[in-house]
């Protein structure tokens, strides 16, 4: 299993980004809302980014706390998610939107990690039947 989280497995384009949130589908899962699109880039099973609203939290050590709590949770949880997606040969963009008011602790964070990538899996399955 390979843990790692390199920067092709970012989602950086604005370009990506726009049409993630103009055409993709989207889901809410406390604290995430979840924006998905499954594409046809065949370099990276999965790209991903992570959001902090500014409006919610003013302070930048608070944001960058909360996005570097969501990349390591992410980070261990992806091997999992790339091996689900691989036995429908299949290539998702994603964009996680912290929506909480507070800052989580690690364990909560992880814990609803793993629960957004079961729903995102059922959210797909559902899609591509």
């Amino acid at each position: 299993m390979n843990f790692t989280f390199t920067k092709e497995e970012r989602l950086c384009s604005r370009k990506d980004i726009e049409a993630l949130i103009l055409r993709g589908h989207a889901s809410f899962l406390y604290p995430f809302k979840i924006h998905w699109i499954l594409t046809s880039d065949q370099n990276e099973p999965i790209k991903i980014a992570f959001a902090v609203p500014k409006k919610r939290f003013k302070r930048a050590n608070q944001r960058n706390l909360i996005k570097r709590r969501m990349r390591e949770s992410y980070r261990l949880q992806k091997p999992f998610l790339i091996a689900k997606l691989g036995t429908l040969n299949l290539q998702v963009h994603l964009l996680l939107v912290y929506s909480a008011s507070q800052v989580m602790d690690y364990h909560e964070l992880d814990c609803n990690i793993k629960k957004m990538v079961d729903v995102l899996w059922s959210d797909i399955q559902k899609l591509v039947k």
